[in-house]
């Protein structure tokens, strides 16, 4: 169970490096929301440590992960995710919230972070 706790690291630190990446931005605040989330979705999926590939719910205003951690420890992403998005100028608009599943919790979120 040790990969738990890498992904938490990564999204901490290892992900910086997308800052580098260059991000298309559209003109208007909700196409720079869902570009922002399919950057996220593809930071998280390079990870490797989720439980199937992340996607982006444009109606529930959402950007949905699944992995293989517990409730307690799905909630300790939040801050990670939150400062990496911040480090890399990456905002949402107000509503939009990272879902975190695990294989085990099926359609239920086991942890809600807003982004």
């Amino acid at each position: 169970m040790k990969n738990k706790f890498y992904l938490s690291v990564i999204v901490a630190g290892g992900i910086s490096l997308f800052g580098q990446v260059p991000i298309a931005f559209s003109a208007d605040a909700a196409g720079k929301t869902v570009d922002n989330a399919f950057l996220l979705c593809k930071m998280l999926d390079s990870t490797n440590l989720l439980s199937e590939p992340c996607s982006v719910s444009g109606w529930g205003s959402s950007v949905d992960i699944s992995v293989d951690m517990n409730a307690s420890e799905a909630r300790k992403m939040c801050a990670p995710v939150k400062d990496m998005l911040a480090s890399n100028k990456m905002v949402f608009s107000p509503g939009w919230s990272l879902k975190i599943s695990s294989p085990y919790s099926g359609d239920k979120a086991i942890a809600t972070c807003p982004l």
